[in-house]
């Protein structure tokens, strides 16, 4: 198995921008770490960036 590295860089920025819509906020990416031999299953690393997301921007962390 390939490890999708766009398609992993797209689902963190649309789970941040999900994020941002939903809880008014503004926050940006700086930083994607990347483990290679972790194969997140379609749309795992997109609903994990929109709960961190969430959570910054409730205030939660």
């Amino acid at each position: 198995m390939k490890f999708d590295l766009e398609n992993h860089i797209a689902e963190v920025l649309s789970g941040v921008a999900k994020a941002n819509a939903e809880f008014s906020g503004s926050l940006e990416v700086e930083a994607i770490e990347i483990v290679p031999d972790d194969y997140p299953r379609r749309f795992q690393a997109e609903y994990a960036a929109y709960k961190i997301a969430a959570a910054v921007l409730q205030g939660e962390v």
